[in-house]
């Protein structure tokens, strides 16, 4: 289980993943900082994507190529929000950030 900005750590799940060639991967890992966007740090705003869309996508990637890999019908389920959907005003990057999932995961179906 991962909810972190930093890279190794994603590595580390994905490897665990293959490790126990997992049919079941849930991405639910996220944050949000709400207020004017121009109000929120950069490196906020920068660590949400990091934890929202980079590491969601590196640890989609490593399931996936494992249940390949495994001839698998397994599932990847990328846990997002109905603020993907609908842009909710002071929530911008994290609105963002929630769209990527729900189009990645309509798109790698």
């Amino acid at each position: 289980m991962i909810n972190s900005i930093n890279p190794l750590s994603w590595w580390r799940t994905a490897q665990r993943i293959k490790e126990l060639k997992a049919d079941l991967v849930i991405n639910s890992a996220g944050f949000g900082a709400y207020g004017e966007a121009i109000e929120i740090s950069s490196d906020v705003q920068l660590d949400m994507l990091k934890v929202n869309n980079e590491a969601l996508l590196a640890i989609t990637l490593a399931g996936a190529k494992v249940m390949r890999e495994a001839n698998s019908t397994g599932v990847v389920m990328n846990i997002s929000s109905v603020a993907g959907f609908i842009p909710i005003p002071y929530f911008a990057v994290y609105c963002a950030s929630k769209a990527f999932v729900n189009t990645l995961s309509v798109a790698a179906e």
